[in-house]
């Protein structure tokens, strides 16, 4: 895996457009992708499109007041309705626990959760967490836009992660690609008003639109190749 590079996505009941959009920049540029499915609309079904290029896995949010249902079984099993045959999670928040782990691996015979960042870290490597009568499998991400937006102009020349030893795992949401934001002040205002959309859409400053394309050329020009996550799943199991 030194010699690869991992893009994953949490949807965050984004748009069909910003969706789409978004896996149009990858599929044109031939990039793999893990994405994090929230919610159903027709960018889901257009990633399901493209298999060769994206695996789907499930984003729950388990938070108080959650749109997705009222317990975890609820929320687990109306995201499966949406993304069949899932073997992946990435909670919504991050939120987790050691019993909600064992949960995932035994009650849902899910395989793969990556709700662990480690912003900027080296020498990171996927792990097994065992229980009594399963195990499931920890990929951590390095990079995430939400968090490299909180200090931008150090966005613009922290691609060192793709120098790095161990994995390189960049996390990305299409509501940020779409927009190409920013700054975390761009964000909050297209959360807080909705005219300022279009203004914010046609920024010319150094988005995280532009991040992706750079970090693209930059792995290619590195010899890096982009793989799914569980590429990294299927080399541990052999």
């Amino acid at each position: 895996m030194r010699n690869s590079f991992f893009i994953t996505i949490d949807c965050d009941w984004a748009s069909a457009e910003m969706i789409i959009e978004s896996a149009k920049l990858l599929i044109e540029n031939n990039i793999k992708a893990t994405w994090f499915v929230t919610d159903s609309n027709k960018g889901i079904d257009f990633l399901k499109g493209y298999p060769l290029l994206f695996d789907l896995g499930i984003h729950p949010n388990f938070m108080k007041n959650s749109t997705q249902g009222d317990s975890e079984e609820d929320i687990i099993n109306s995201l499966f309705k949406i993304v069949s045959d899932c073997s992946i999670i990435r909670t919504h928040g991050l939120l987790q626990s050691s019993n909600m782990l064992e949960s995932f691996s035994e009650k849902y015979n899910l395989k793969i959760d990556s709700s662990l960042f480690m912003p900027f870290c080296e020498n990171i490597e996927p792990h097994f967490f065992h229980f009594a009568k399963s195990s499931l499998f920890r990929i951590p991400y390095n990079w995430g836009d939400n968090y490299a937006l909180n200090n931008f102009n150090k966005l613009k020349s922290n691609f060192d992660l793709i120098h790095f030893n161990g994995l390189k795992v960049f996390n990305f949401h299409p509501i940020h690609i779409y927009h190409n934001i920013s700054s975390i002040e761009s964000y909050n205002s297209i959360k807080n008003n909705e005219k300022l959309v279009n203004q914010i859409s046609h920024s010319n400053e150094f988005g995280i639109k532009d991040y992706l394309l750079e970090l693209i050329f930059r792995c290619g020009k590195n010899k890096l190749k982009s793989e799914k996550l569980i590429k990294i799943y299927n080399e541990y199991e052999c």
